[in-house]
């Protein structure tokens, strides 16, 4: 009776022979909260989404600021003296981004 197959290597991606170049979209997400991340834990994610994790939070800032100065100039272009004050107030606290 023949053994059953090792498990693979928790390090390496599923269906790569060894020495082959690595493919990202074949890589598993490090995460130990879904079956495959407890399957391989210790994975170690690419570098593209690992450079993509960094960047992240400085892009969501970034459109998260541009929404709040699209917002302002709707404000200020309006007919209420209340959001229009609002925008102007806004506008002295962050000179040349209206």
């Amino acid at each position: 009776m023949e053994s059953p197959p090792n498990p693979p290597d928790a390090n390496k991606t599923i269906g790569r022979e060894e020495g082959a170049p690595e493919c990202p979209s074949l890589l598993v997400s490090k995460s130990s909260t879904t079956p495959l991340g407890r399957l391989f834990k210790g994975f170690e994610p690419s570098p593209c989404r690992v450079i993509s994790s960094i960047a992240y939070p400085d892009l969501k800032v970034a459109q998260e600021r541009e929404r709040h100065i699209i917002k302002m100039r709707r404000y200020r272009d309006s007919d209420d003296p209340i959001l229009i004050r609002a925008a102007e107030e806004w506008a002295e606290c962050n000179p040349g981004l209206l």
